[in-house]
């Protein structure tokens, strides 16, 4: 009994189990996939929620006229480090800005004890800047002139042209002497 049996059988049947594991398997992958790419996505928005938190501060602080506050700090990793490093930063400027404040008010209770004491002693004070040729003068050198700031402009030329016409010459040549010697002058 030698037999020999021939079956004959259509290829898509032949393929089906191989064609529906491949299925299986791209399924599988597309769904695996995507709870991998949900699960990143969340891990990212729970990474970056600080620093979203920080952004959102600091945005909502720029397009207002109040103080900068300090950021919200919510952890100790990278960005809570970032985050602290910078509310320390604003804790100093804030200080430096208070400082600055108060040497400006006391700068000008100074400048304003100097104009006091000058019209009590009747005495001026002036600044040339040497390079532009820009002359300031204190408000009691305009007094002991008798000339009126708003009319008048202080230069060097003005300045001699109101001096005596007996004293220019000494005034004009102790001051060119001062330039030279780089040293005060007193007439």
């Amino acid at each position: 009994a030698n037999w020999t049996l021939v079956a004959s059988l259509p290829v898509e049947e032949a393929f089906a189990p191989v064609q529906n594991m491949v299925h299986n398997i791209a399924l599988a992958t597309f769904v695996v996939t995507l709870v991998a790419a949900g699960l990143t996505w969340w891990l990212l928005h729970l990474q970056l929620k600080p620093a979203n938190a920080a952004f959102r501060s600091l945005r909502r602080q720029a397009r207002s006229n109040l103080p900068l506050q300090a950021l919200p700090q919510t952890g100790n990793d990278e960005i809570g480090q970032l985050i602290a490093a910078f509310n320390q930063l604003l804790a100093t400027l804030s200080q430096r800005e208070h400082d600055l404040r108060d040497s400006q008010q006391q700068v000008q209770v100074v400048a304003q004890r100097l104009l006091d004491a000058q019209e009590i002693a009747h005495l001026g004070s002036w600044t040339l800047d040497l390079v532009t040729g820009v002359l300031l003068w204190s408000d009691e050198i305009y007094r002991i002139f008798e000339l009126d700031q708003q009319h008048f402009e202080p230069t060097y030329a003005a300045f001699v042209a109101a001096i005596h016409p007996q004293d220019r010459s000494a005034v004009d040549q102790a001051y060119t002497q001062s330039l030279v010697s780089r040293s005060p002058y007193q007439i």
